[in-house]
């Protein structure tokens, strides 16, 4: 598997627009020879891969329950013992914000805009210039 920044921002995303402020993520039940099985029912593989990907990079925190009373014994994976839920963190709506086209080129401006101002007013003056020159001069043949 790799990581997929576009997969990573649509998760962010839907994270975010869910009503609520935390996701279920992974199921913890035992399978018929008692050991221990993950699943994670609402993401795909890939989708799995990139949220802890983003949980280690602390765009998302994760809360493991296991003792909420919807919770059962974990004898199978419709009756887990534990479940992960995920959140975003506030570096988590600090990439949504940036990854936003508008907002980039906002900050891009902000970031440079001693540069921007300056090749601005070179463009109008030599429009200004060049409009004199024709006029007093007369148009090159």
């Amino acid at each position: 598997m790799k990581r997929d920044k576009t997969l990573q921002l649509s998760i962010l995303r839907q994270i975010e627009a869910d009503s609520n402020p935390m996701t279920r993520f992974e199921r913890f039940s035992r399978n018929y020879g008692g050991y221990d099985d993950t699943n994670t029912p609402d993401w795909s593989d890939e989708q799995a891969y990139n949220i802890r990907l983003l949980i280690r990079d602390g765009y998302l925190r994760s809360d493991r329950v296991s003792d909420a009373p919807w919770l059962g014994t974990g004898s199978n994976d419709e009756d887990p013992y534990a479940e992960t839920y995920i959140g975003l963190t506030s570096a988590g709506h600090d990439l949504l914000d940036e990854s936003s086209v508008l907002l980039r080129a906002w900050n891009n401006v902000k970031r440079n805009w001693a540069t921007v101002f300056v090749g601005l007013i070179i463009s109008i003056l030599t429009s200004v210039l060049v409009g004199w020159a024709e006029f007093f001069a007369g148009a090159p043949e």
